[in-house]
């Protein structure tokens, strides 16, 4: 802990202080010590043992941390620098003697967190397939039950049943590198088949839900713009773990998109397609893949080491056929066998930070 001193500038007698993450030069927060600030975020998160730095600065943006004591929740902090191995909510702030007066600034809070896992699940399906209505109805299921599930439908061609208006050739290039052996098929952080339990092959609910929501190292934000049919893309990924030699995959889907859907199952009068027609008009096909951002498996990262904030950005034009509004970004991290790290969606023009 720094002796305190007085400071005897008159230029400081409106001060400000600064908060940024260590190793992200674009995160630094500016706090009024005199009154609040309409430009301050009202938390910063970090993860376990990420060091946060702090630093008072004055209006011409003189460094005077050396004459501030800091204090944690109350606690006297030794130099300027904060991290903590446990998650919580802390406050922070500085305290400095000006011409003679203790003067303390705003308390900041930063949040320390353990990253949540997104499960994915990767739907093979099609308009032509009369089954795949049975997939689609249990990965509502799986949502309504947990938000930290990922999803991005994959439509095929069927060289015996027929096209699909909604493929795409990196789709098809998905279900041919994965060997997807039938449709529905559905995948599971690639790594595992969802189970479908004969005699109706209803899938296994919990399969995914597993997954969800446990605790990972690594955790994906993503934030875009859509302005006409130019769009910007960025992700940004932390871990607490080296994540070099991996590779991120960045995804463009759509939800709500209306085509005609065959329908088996339009004479079972338990089905919750009964006798709405084969084929079903109109049937909404949500997190369809529009777009793979990045190649299809992923564009490698390197140089990525723990705790180092690592981020990309891509620029893409869309179609004028895709409708805006209902538009998603999904981003992985995945291994070099393609296992996924963890995902993340989030909506155009969303800006979703950590979680």
């Amino acid at each position: 802990m720094k002796d305190k001193k007085a400071i005897k500038i008159v230029m400081f007698f409106v001060s400000i202080l600064m908060l940024s993450c260590s190793g992200d030069d674009n995160s630094n927060v500016i706090y009024n010590i005199n009154e609040e600030s309409s430009l301050v975020k009202s938390n910063e998160k970090v993860l376990r043992n990420q060091e946060v730095n702090f630093d008072l600065i004055g209006i011409n943006g003189d460094n005077f941390s050396e004459f501030a004591t800091f204090y944690v929740d109350g606690s006297v902090m030794v130099g300027n620098v904060f991290s903590s191995s446990v998650e919580g909510v802390f406050n922070i702030y500085a305290e400095y003697d000006l011409a003679g007066t203790l003067t303390t600034t705003n308390a900041k809070s930063v949040e320390v967190f353990i990253p949540k896992r997104k499960v994915l699940i990767e739907e093979y399906t099609g308009t032509w397939c009369g089954s795949c209505p049975r997939m689609t109805a249990a990965i509502e299921e799986v949502r309504e039950l947990s938000e930290d599930v990922v999803v991005v439908a994959i439509h095929g061609n069927s060289i015996n049943t027929g096209t699909d208006p909604l493929a795409i050739s990196e789709g098809m290039f998905l279900k041919n590198y994965f060997e997807i052996p039938y449709y529905p098929s559905g995948i599971i952080n690639r790594e595992e088949t969802w189970e479908q339990v004969q005699p109706d092959y209803e899938p296994v609910i919990g399969q995914p839900l597993a997954f969800a929501g446990t605790n990972v190292a690594t955790s994906i934000g993503i934030n875009s713009q859509l302005i006409g049919v130019d769009m910007t893309v960025g992700i940004k990924v932390i871990s607490e773990e080296n994540l070099s030699s991996k590779k991120i995959i960045v995804f463009l889907i759509e939800d709500k998109v209306l085509f005609d859907q065959v329908n088996y199952f339009n004479n079972v009068p338990e089905s919750p397609w009964y006798q709405m027609g084969n084929p079903i008009i109109d049937f909404e096909h949500n997190d369809v893949l529009r777009e793979s951002i990045t190649e299809p498996l992923g564009n490698t990262i390197s140089n990525i080491t723990a705790l180092k904030e690592f981020s990309v950005n891509y620029t893409l034009t869309i179609s004028e056929d895709y409708d805006a509004t209902n538009l998603k970004i999904v981003a992985m991290i995945v291994n070099e066998d393609y296992s996924v790290i963890n995902a993340q969606f989030a909506e155009v023009n969303e800006d979703k930070t950590f979680q």
